[in-house]
């Protein structure tokens, strides 16, 4: 029971994220390029999650039940090969996602350019299955760390910064509360991470992941109820927001004006 306990909280996280993609593939306007990035976003940590905990199933050194069982050694290698390729995915989606959020343009060189570091990565995924960079699965099926292994983490890393830095430069296109929400959807990820780099047996990355996903999902739900979807300007929902925040303020001096036009 070792590994089933060392996995329950991805396997919860798996199944409060399952319905939340759900939501939002039925939900979201999907010819917005924001709102599909984020289901993307999704999907790509929901894989993340299921690859994570056959991972932990599958090396000996959480489940010593498989071990000397080589037949198991190719399947561990293969799981591990798909999960350091996607391990920079959600962080890259994450930062074109605030890109169309704001409304800022991604000029094409830009785009390719900051896909190299994935397209490195996904190299060195798939080398690992024999060459052992990023990780490597003895014929025990115990699992260990690359000699290579810092760099997926560093593109993490790397990518992450990008999207703080959209968020930083483009703060004033967001709303604070909005800009509050998409910074810790960030920040969580990033803090949470540090603690699986150094103690490998604390699965933190993706759980956290899965959080900031229904983070991202929340603050977008929350921007279309109150924003009419034609003009994008603040709707009736908005308008008592506003009203009921300002009756929390002292010295509250305030003039409202409603005009109508047909």
């Amino acid at each position: 029971m070792t590994y089933l306990s060392t996995i329950h909280v991805d396997i919860l996280m798996c199944l409060a994220l399952l319905p939340a993609i759900a939501v939002a593939a039925i939900k979201l306007d999907k010819s917005i390029p924001a709102h599909r990035h984020l289901i993307s976003i999704m999907v790509c940590v929901f894989i993340l999650l299921v690859l994570e905990a056959c991972s932990v199933a599958l090396d000996a050194n959480f489940n010593a039940t498989i071990r000397d069982n080589v037949q198991l050694v190719p399947l561990g290698k293969l799981v591990n090969s798909i999960g350091f390729l996607l391990v920079p995915a959600p962080a890259f989606l994450t930062w074109t996602f605030l890109h169309h959020w704001t409304g800022v343009r991604l000029a094409a060189s830009a785009f390719l350019f900051w896909t190299l570091p994935l397209a490195c990565n996904a190299a060195l995924a798939i080398l690992s299955y024999n060459e052992g960079l990023l990780f490597s699965v003895a014929p025990d099926n115990t699992y260990s760390r690359g000699p290579w292994f810092v760099i997926s983490p560093a593109i993490f890393y790397g990518y992450q910064t990008l999207a703080v830095s959209v968020l930083v430069r483009q703060r004033a296109r967001l709303r604070a509360e909005e800009a509050a929400l998409f910074a810790l959807a960030l920040v969580l990820p990033a803090i949470t991470a540090a603690i699986q780099l150094h103690y490998f047996t604390f699965l933190t990355i993706w759980s956290s992941w899965a959080i900031s996903c229904i983070i991202l999902l929340v603050t977008v739900f929350i921007n279309s109820s109150e924003r009419d979807e034609l003009t994008k300007l603040a709707n009736r929902t908005a308008y008592r927001n506003a009203i009921t925040k300002a009756r929390r303020m002292r010295e509250l001096k305030m003039c409202v004006a409603l005009l109508d036009m047909d």
